[in-house]
């Protein structure tokens, strides 16, 4: 009779976990909704960059934003990552340049970015990666491949 006892009490408990999981769950409609979200926040990050709109990529930022970049790089907070955009966008002397999606791949509400960095002064296109997490419409974490070391740039 225990035995029979358990089975039920098991079976009653994996019922009333799929029911749980169903209900918690997110509707198609809240999926699409999240994903055109996550979309729309590297969108106008990668549009901000490519503008060199120092404004634009601020905004999209809360105070404990973090870029992790190649080689241990780390920036913390609004105040680095915002050095770290101006240096980029006005000392590097690779503007204008372009960013362009290859492919992209969501995770929750990370978006998984594989891109074509494209400049004049380079001799040929620098592929990389980079990993945006999000939180509602901002960015907060960014992991990125892109190492200024591997472009090859014209003399």
């Amino acid at each position: 009779m225990a035995r029979y006892s358990a089975s039920r009490v098991l079976l009653a408990l994996l019922l009333a976990l799929l029911v749980g999981v169903a209900a918690a769950g997110p509707t198609d409609a809240h999926r699409g909704d999240g994903k055109r979200r996550v979309w729309r926040v590297v969108k106008e990050h990668l549009d901000a960059l490519n503008a060199c709109d120092i404004r634009r990529l601020m905004a999209q930022h809360p105070p404990s934003v973090t870029f992790f970049g190649t080689g241990g790089y780390v920036a913390r907070g609004r105040d680095d990552v915002e050095g770290m955009y101006k240096a980029f966008c006005k000392r590097d002397g690779l503007a204008p340049f372009r960013f362009k999606v290859l492919e992209a791949h969501r995770l929750g509400s990370t978006l998984f970015v594989r891109y074509r960095f494209t400049s004049p002064k380079l001799t040929r296109p620098y592929v990389g990666s980079d990993a945006y997490g999000t939180r509602g419409d901002k960015l907060v974490r960014i992991v990125s491949t892109f190492d200024k070391s591997e472009l090859k740039t014209r003399d």
